[in-house]
């Protein structure tokens, strides 16, 4: 059984980042360092971390902040999604992009994806791919 819960910290990522890690993704270690430093704790308006937890471990991250190319602020941008490799394909990737949606869509009206190799899981998650000069490569408008 999972539980999806809004993180009000960042937990322990070390099962995260060693798989991630493995996988030759950098963007748990980019996670923890800016939660470290407090460049990013996913604590300005509009913006969120959630977590997926199976018997206890953290299994998936997801978060979001700011679309750092969008002028009117009404934008936001998931960010450090990861699910452990061990529990993909098992809705919990679903389950963090679902909750990501509902907390952007209390503010803002569009929801961006940087750069991904993932596009089958965000064209079924309802986003659309885009083309454009600032890199982003799928939007969800409510």
């Amino acid at each position: 059984m999972t539980q999806t819960i809004r993180l009000p910290e960042l937990p322990d990522i070390s099962l995260l980042r060693a798989a991630a890690a493995a996988e030759g993704y950098d963007h748990m270690e980019t996670l923890a360092r800016e939660w470290a430093q407090g460049s990013e704790r996913f604590d300005k308006p509009g913006c969120a971390i959630f977590g997926v937890y199976a018997d206890g471990d953290l299994i998936g991250v997801g978060g979001l902040t700011r679309e750092p190319t969008d002028p009117e602020g009404d934008a936001l941008r998931v960010r450090r999604l990861y699910v452990h490799p061990d529990h993909r394909a098992r809705g919990v990737g679903r389950a963090i992009v679902g909750a990501l949606v509902q907390e952007a869509f209390d503010s803002v009206s569009t929801l961006t994806v940087g750069r991904t190799k993932a596009d089958e899981f965000w064209r079924k998650m309802g986003f659309s791919p885009v083309c454009d000069e600032r890199g982003l490569s799928y939007r969800l408008k409510r």
